[in-house]
């Protein structure tokens, strides 16, 4: 669990594995944007979803689908999070 962008960063580089990245659009000091960017590049085969509370939002959700995340807007069910991860 990170506390912002740099420090999911910091972990993913430290970890000896993980399978999937869980971030919030909104998020301190890089974008999330960004952030997806670097584990698509840094780790290819990391799933990722990006949730957000701007389900209306075109922009929000034409960025997901460029940096190739899986997309999960709030409020979701504990289905829906499956479905992100295993999508």
């Amino acid at each position: 669990l990170a506390a912002d962008s740099p420090d999911a960063r910091a972990l993913m580089e430290r970890a000896e594995r993980f399978d999937f990245l869980v971030s919030d659009y909104a998020m301190p000091a890089m974008s999330a944007r960004d952030l997806l960017e670097w584990v698509a590049t840094a780790f290819p085969r990391v799933r990722r979803v990006l949730m957000s509370g701007f389900a209306e939002d075109a922009d929000v959700r034409a960025g997901v689908v460029a940096s190739g995340a899986r997309y999960l807007p709030k409020p979701f069910t504990l289905a829906a999070v499956r479905a992100a991860l295993e999508g």
